[in-house]
Parts: structure tokens; C-alpha cells; sequence
């Protein structure tokens, strides 16, 4: 039978014990939170200097048409 905690026989935790649980339960989520970031980050930074690059290109190519090669 499964325990639900309040039986006589299952130890207390102390705060301390707790706080410590807490901590590690935060580290792992952060770890893994930081591994994702680290897979998709370099993907979302690509794309955006694809985006960026090609709206300059088109930027300078109107500047240029309409600056110089239009009277």
C-alpha cells in the first residue's frame, strides 16, 4: 500500500531538507531551460541575420536606384 506521508512511520522532513529539494528541483529546471535555449538560440539568430541581410540588400538596391539612377 502506498504511503501518503502521514503515516507514523514515514520520517519528517526538516526545512533545511526541503530548501535543499527546492534547490535542486530550480537547477534542473534552469539546466534544462538553458539547454534548450542553447539548441534553438543559434537557429533564431541565423534566421534573423538572414532577414536582416536580405532587408539591407533591398535597402541599399532602392537607395541605389532611386539615387542614382534616376535623374
Amino acid at each position: 500500500m502506498a504511503s501518503n506521508g502521514n503515516s507514523p512511520d514515514a520520517p519528517e522532513q526538516t526545512i533545511g531538507q526541503r530548501a535543499l529539494s527546492g534547490f535542486h528541483r530550480l537547477q534542473s529546471t534552469y539546466d534544462h531551460v538553458e539547454n534548450k535555449a542553447q539548441r534553438i538560440l543559434p537557429r533564431v539568430s541565423r534566421g534573423l541575420e538572414l532577414i536582416l541581410a536580405v532587408a539591407l540588400f533591398v535597402g541599399l538596391g532602392y537607395w541605389f536606384y532611386t539615387f542614382l539612377l534616376v535623374p
